[in-house]
């Protein structure tokens, strides 16, 4: 099944990739983060940037797989306890953690 980026189940993705996208500082940092959080042998195929562009693009031409937004939310889960709204405790940021 495609979803389209105006749908619920890519809009809750969107928001929360957002704060790993300003954290990091590009998609293409967001995306080297959630593969790294994945641990690539646990049978999960590496996410593109390109779909990480598409989720957050807003274009409502755009679709994602559920496939794709399966895995994202894994990744995303795992970096759960790392991409947070920063707090003046913080003594970990992602990029100390890639």
């Amino acid at each position: 099944m495609r979803y389209h980026t105006f749908e619920a189940p890519v809009r809750a993705v969107a928001e929360r990739l957002r704060p790993l996208v300003a954290q990091t500082g590009s998609v293409r940092a967001a995306c080297i983060a959630l593969n790294a959080a994945l641990s690539f042998g646990s049978g999960y195929k590496p996410i593109h940037s390109n779909r990480l562009h598409t989720i957050l693009s807003g274009d409502m031409r755009k679709a994602v797989n559920e496939d794709s937004l399966r895995v994202i939310r894994v990744a995303l889960d795992k970096l759960n306890g790392i991409v947070r709204q920063p707090t003046d405790d913080d003594e970990l940021s992602i990029n100390e953690w890639l």
